[in-house]
């Protein structure tokens, strides 16, 4: 066992609303497992409603076929990017519903993979809610050329006149206290003496953790620079902008002294507290009796593991997939 916690914002978000739902998602699941059990918690943590869908459809196609041409200095086709995308949409959503990824790994299945709730769960939709996923995947594409920057340049020309850019990274890691990081990072943005985070939000939400999931990222940019020796950036080198694709706007939040001290303190006390319940222990050897429920109705009802964590409330001692299945058309009955 690494002495070190494998650190994410999401974990520990988790961790504070659901202690239950963080021992299902980041102790028990585990999808190379043959245990039908922890198997069943992975397709769990993999599964996303609509609105989520249409945020991930939209970063892998930035990925695929907006960065590389803006890497050339050429501008993408952004109607050909639209259609793409659609295309996409159309064979992940095919292999949600046939239920392929209990037998295709992701790294099999590429950029089909997806596991949607109306699939694996049964969650109730109407034609107009998967019409609605593919107006937001649209409009977050024609919206991208038009983007500005908080100083007004356009963002393509911003992108278009960087030394360099890297999408979906994946490779910048820290240890800070007991925690491990390595985030996910949308893009990150190459000037001379400056790097420009980039983190694309297709929502309609007010609010979200974009600013602290930013702020984690600068902070890792800003610690990892010093760490190396050498010339280190500043903080007003470092740059965090949070596009929103829906709403068209760009907005920057501010790595500061203050701002980055109060986030290795909150990454140094969360790691510890998750530490500490470890205790050092294999995932094998943490039981789900030592997690609470969460007090959050909200949580509850809208918990991908809903119905698993209540089967395994009423039938602690064994998982039967056949028992687990009878839960889930249940508890879908009684909430349609």
């Amino acid at each position: 066992m690494s002495e070190f916690i494998k650190w994410s914002l999401s974990t520990i978000l988790t961790y504070r609303v659901c202690p239950r739902k963080f021992y299902l998602s980041h102790i028990l699941a585990d999808g190379r497992a043959k245990d039908p059990l922890r198997k069943q918690a992975h397709w769990l943590k993999k599964t996303i409603n609509l609105e989520m869908w249409a945020g991930v459809l939209v970063d892998k196609a930035i990925n695929a076929w907006v960065i590389p041409p803006l890497s050339l200095k050429q501008i993408p086709d952004f109607n050909q990017v639209e259609e793409l995308t659609i295309d996409m949409a159309r064979r992940q959503f095919a292999f949600s519903k046939q239920h392929r990824y209990q037998t295709e790994s992701e790294s099999k299945a590429g950029d089909n993979f997806l596991i949607l709730d109306i699939h694996e769960l049964g969650t109730a939709y109407e034609k107009a809610d998967l019409e609605l996923v593919s107006q937001r995947v649209r409009q977050a594409i024609r919206n991208l050329p038009t983007l500005t920057l908080p100083d007004g340049q356009l963002l393509l020309d911003f992108l278009l006149e960087a030394d360099w850019l890297k999408a979906n990274v994946q490779d910048r890691h820290i240890i800070i206290g007991k925690a491990n990081l390595n985030p996910q990072i949308d893009l990150l943005v190459g000037y001379p003496m400056r790097q420009i985070v980039l983190d694309w939000k297709v929502s309609e939400a007010k609010t979200s953790d974009y600013a602290r999931q930013l702020l984690v990222i600068g902070s890792l940019i800003y610690r990892k620079r010093k760490q190396e020796g050498g010339w280190a950036y500043q903080f007003s080198d470092i740059q965090l902008l949070e596009a929103n694709l829906l709403k068209g706007k760009v907005q920057e939040h501010v790595l500061s002294e203050d701002t980055y001290q109060q986030t290795v303190d909150y990454i140094t006390l969360t790691a510890t507290d998750v530490d500490l319940m470890r205790a050092g222990r294999k995932p094998t050897q943490i039981s789900i009796d030592e997690f609470a429920f969460s007090e959050s109705d909200y949580a509850c009802n809208t918990c991908p593991f809903y119905a698993l964590c209540n089967h395994l409330y009423q039938q602690p001692d064994e998982f039967d997939p056949a028992h687990y299945a009878e839960s889930v058309s249940l508890a879908q009955s009684l909430s349609n």
